[in-house]
């Protein structure tokens, strides 16, 4: 039955796997430049300057934020035109509209978390070392448990276990390109037709998966605020 295949399909799983890791993997690397520059100011005290010459620390926080996540948006969008250039189901409608989304979500909330983690470090030299390590640690460890309860656990379990582990940016990212991947996958060889409805908004569609990627958004965007919030 097609309601139970999402997460169950022999090529589809692995595939989506291996696609959502990688590219989760390719975005952890800017991070460790935005963390660099957070702590290099904080270290030659070049925020006290800026506070001194007026410039208030919503306005400096907000500005930063904007720019870090063009540092994202560079390979993210480089994905998508590819991936739809080589006809990767993600990378097509109706997928790619909330790929797309899930990306910029991710830029905005992991570029915020660069801030409160970069409070954990007093040097560049620190952070050059030891930062991307962190991440890679805090990431591929609790996506190798996300995936696996994928393919041992019935669907539902499955859902509520990431969506627990989701609370990292790149966790959420990690699952939510995961399960568009295998939607998409399916769509293509069950020959079902999808709408862009069915990808972004709740529906009983079998293959529908809408619930999930506005629950994976949600959660980027609240882990955005949070950081924000404690960095401000």
């Amino acid at each position: 039955e097609v309601r139970a295949l999402p997460g169950r399909s022999v090529t589809a799983q692995p595939r989506s796997w291996t696609l959502a890791f990688l590219l989760t993997l390719a975005l952890l690397y800017p991070p460790t430049y935005i963390a660099e520059a957070v702590v290099g100011e904080r270290e030659h005290r070049l925020r006290h300057v800026l506070a001194v010459l007026g410039a208030r620390t919503p306005d400096y926080w907000i500005a930063r934020l904007i720019a870090d996540s063009g540092l994202f948006l560079i390979p993210g969008g480089v994905a998508l035109i590819a991936g739809g250039a080589s006809g990767t189901p993600l990378f097509v409608w109706p997928y790619a509209p909330a790929a797309g989304l899930l990306l910029l979500a991710f830029s905005v909330s992991m570029s915020s978390a660069s801030y409160v983690l970069s409070s954990f470090f007093t040097t560049t030299q620190a952070v050059a070392k030891y930062f991307a390590t962190v991440l890679l640690l805090v990431t591929t460890v609790p996506l190798s448990l996300m995936f696996s309860a994928s393919a041992i656990l019935p669907h539902s379990w499955a859902s509520v276990f990431s969506a627990v582990l989701s609370f990292f940016p790149s966790l959420a990212l990690a699952w939510g390109l995961f399960s568009l991947s295998v939607a998409a996958i399916l769509s293509r060889e069950l020959e079902r037709e999808s709408t862009l409805a069915d990808v972004l908004l709740p529906s009983q569609a079998p293959l529908a998966v809408g619930s999930l990627v506005l629950r994976q958004l949600a959660l980027l965007c609240v882990s955005a605020a949070v950081t924000m919030g404690v960095t401000m």
